[in-house]
């Protein structure tokens, strides 16, 4: 039974790390073992699963990145899942997100029935200059 997390007022479910590395395992075209990698060194035990329609997360995230790319940040992934993201319309979907290997891995899923949907992967584009990624382009 999934646990409730408390963000403000609201209250989400959260997905125990072990779920969520099956989910990415069992996904048909694992093209990406670095998201694999990173999620299963994470060492939280859940994530917090907020979730937002699917079309309306890519819109956000393209401005998003968009922004962030003139600020020096390089993007992996996420052409492919903004497609998913276009495809999947209303339906709800999450994100969740590790730091690894000097880059932000964040792992995309459809809320219900839990699947794995891709991975993008932020990275500075000039290592070894600042602070890691901020965490707001999720």
């Amino acid at each position: 039974m999934a646990t409730l997390a408390v963000v403000g007022q609201l209250k989400f479910p959260e997905l125990p790390r072990s779920e969520a590395v099956a989910a990415i395992r069992a996904a048909q075209d694992i093209d990406f073992p670095p998201c694999l990698q990173a999620f299963e060194q994470d060492s939280v035990s859940s994530y917090t699963m907020p979730y937002q329609g699917a079309e309306s997360l890519r819109k956000t995230l393209e401005l998003k990145y968009s922004i962030a790319r003139q600020g020096g940040l390089t993007f992996t992934g996420d052409d492919e899942v903004f497609l998913r993201l276009s495809e999947l319309g209303p339906e709800l979907v999450t994100t969740i997100t590790t730091d690894f290997d000097g880059a932000l891995h964040l792992a995309f899923f459809r809320y219900q029935p839990l699947e794995y949907i891709g991975c993008v992967v932020m990275r500075d584009a000039t290592p070894g200059q600042g602070d890691p990624p901020p965490s707001w382009p999720t």
